[in-house]
């Protein structure tokens, strides 16, 4: 089984990610996350994804082939696909890549959420920085202050991207490149549209029925 979580930056794509990870066993795959790991690690290519990320554009095609050719080797299955692809170039790289390993994507699961909330869930967002469990300021706090409910740890960190100049960046981006992949996704795969404005916890659930309809 392979899914794909369609929304704009703040929809909520990482937290379902994780959760259905731990319900079903998938293997979330994150563009975004694997961006972000090649800047940390400071290269050469992490400082040019770094200057495009911070204007609220994407990475460009040969770094993107790059990053998801070497991660699918790794996972080639049973993978849930968080935000990506994100433009027409990448539902090419996907669905070739995917179409030679005689594998398919089961569905896409879209997370609409208005823009007001959108904007709240980015600037009240911060991670733990020891096992990425991801949290928000307003609407989705550790249970202990402090304390990470995953791996107890007490370091936690923010994005540089999330605040809301960059957002507008990113949401301009999501509307323009990102919206149009759903056109040529529906023509092979089933679309499911959650309302995303809802809690994390009922978005989960209705996530969840969705999913367990390809795991019979």
């Amino acid at each position: 089984m392979n899914l794909i979580l369609f929304g704009a930056p703040g929809a909520g794509k990482g937290t379902q990610s994780q959760l259905l990870q731990q319900d079903f066993g998938l293997k979330p795959f994150s563009m975004g996350e694997c961006l972000r790991q090649e800047i940390d690690r400071k290269t050469e290519l992490g400082n040019k994804i770094k200057h495009l990320m911070d204007q609220g554009k994407l990475a460009d095609r040969d770094t993107v082939e790059q990053i998801f050719t070497r991660k699918l080797d790794e996972c080639p299955t049973n993978i849930i696909f968080d935000g990506f692809p994100r433009n027409l170039d990448q539902v090419n790289m996907l669905t070739n890549a995917i179409a030679s390993r005689g594998l398919k994507i089961d569905a896409v699961i879209v997370i609409n959420v208005t823009e007001d909330i959108l904007i709240k869930r980015i600037t009240g967002r911060y991670s733990c920085t020891s096992c990425g469990q991801i949290y928000n300021q307003y609407t989705h706090s550790t249970a202990v202050e402090n304390t990470c409910d995953n791996c107890q740890g007490h370091s936690f960190g923010r994005r540089s991207d999330d605040n809301v100049d960059t957002l507008k960046g990113r949401l301009k981006t999501f509307e323009s490149e990102t919206r149009p992949v759903l056109e040529v996704l529906e023509s092979n795969c089933k679309i499911v549209v959650i309302n995303g404005d809802q809690s994390f916890e009922d978005v989960h659930q209705q996530i969840k029925q969705v999913v367990r309809q390809f795991s019979l």
